[in-house]
């Protein structure tokens, strides 16, 4: 384990050495952190680069406590064709072999199998096949189609419009011959005005399946209780207030401005928010909600934030917190 950690560290300290500043957001491989409840923490390495119109996937990962290493290889080719009959663009196709932690399916951390992948207009479609990750007992065996959407519309007097779905529609299979049907669909929906921006998100599924922990989650800044069920929608108002934005200059020698940025953004706000939120449990018809309001002033210097938040809970408690 600790020539792994040790080979990964080496990696990404040339990395950093090697690429000039003005590169670094582009710098050809990340570094990967991450916690699961079948590794533990995982630390490892991605890949972010593009050679023309050829795109590799690729990205490994050790858990401390599993001792498993996680993966994607893979090919994404970005380009596309007009389709004149509907004026769409279709591209971006990809392939992957994957053992990584994400999925789409609710309650589930990762996922090993093939992924297929395209886009048309401003849709995209990832089709999997393969086991789900489990904690015990035998890895369910799926096959499912992801579809995720996005639009955004400028409307009169300033108003911004952003929409997006995910739809899952999956199968269960059992045995050679028996196949059980899942799905889920969420949206969302965000109305803004300059800084005041009302979202919303819901959702609804089908677990013909019976899968094991497939429902939504929902919750409410400052309440750690979530609420779970086969519908749920969730409703936030918040008003931001930009306090300060400025730059701080880091002196250093010549030689290594290559190296550095030479200076960094900082900048402070503040939020005021309302967010509602409510689930109806699979076994109950029985709505259950939770809601909360408060303010937030959140610092942030490049990419290091301090956030600190005064929040009130429907239950009459006060809560102040601090996160990074």
């Amino acid at each position: 384990m600790r020539r792994v950690l040790l080979m990964i560290g080496i990696a990404w300290a040339l990395l950093a050495l090697l690429c000039p500043a003005s590169e670094a957001q582009q710098m050809p491989i990340k570094p990967f952190f991450t916690q699961t409840g079948l590794d533990g923490q995982l630390i490892g390495l991605e890949l972010d680069t593009q050679l023309g119109i050829w795109k590799p996937i690729a990205a490994l990962a050790y858990g401390l406590e599993s001792g498993r290493f996680r993966y994607k290889a893979g090919l994404l080719l970005v380009t596309g064709l007009e389709l004149p009959l509907l004026g769409q663009r279709l591209g971006d196709f990809s392939v992957a072999l994957v053992d990584w932690p994400t999925s789409a399916i609710l309650g589930r951390e990762g996922q090993m199998g093939i992924e297929l992948g395209w886009s048309l207009g401003r849709a995209h479609f990832s089709l999997f096949t393969g086991n789900l990750w489990t904690k015990g007992g035998e890895a369910p065996h799926v096959n499912y189609l992801l579809i995720d959407t996005s639009y955004s519309f400028e409307l009169p007097f300033d108003l911004r419009l952003s929409t997006s779905a995910q739809m899952v529609f999956g199968m269960l299979v059992e045995g050679s011959s028996s196949a059980k049907p899942f799905q889920s669909m969420a949206r969302t929906l965000s109305l803004s005005l300059g800084d005041l921006r009302l979202s919303g998100r819901w959702g609804t599924l089908a677990n013909e399946a019976q899968l094991a922990g497939f429902q939504f989650t929902t919750g409410v800044r400052g309440i750690s209780e979530t609420l779970k069920g086969h519908q749920f929608w969730n409703v936030t108002l918040e008003r931001t207030f930009p306090m300060h934005e400025s730059s701080m200059e880091l002196p250093g020698p010549p030689l290594l401005t290559r190296f550095l940025p030479r200076a960094l953004p900082v900048r402070l706000a503040g939020v005021l928010f309302f967010q509602a939120g409510g689930a109806i449990p699979e076994e109950s018809a029985q709505f259950e909600m939770l809601f909360s309001w408060g303010m937030s002033a959140t610092f942030s210097v490049h990419e290091l934030r301090l956030r600190a938040e005064l929040i009130f809970a429907q239950d009459g408690q006060t809560r102040f917190n601090f996160s990074f």
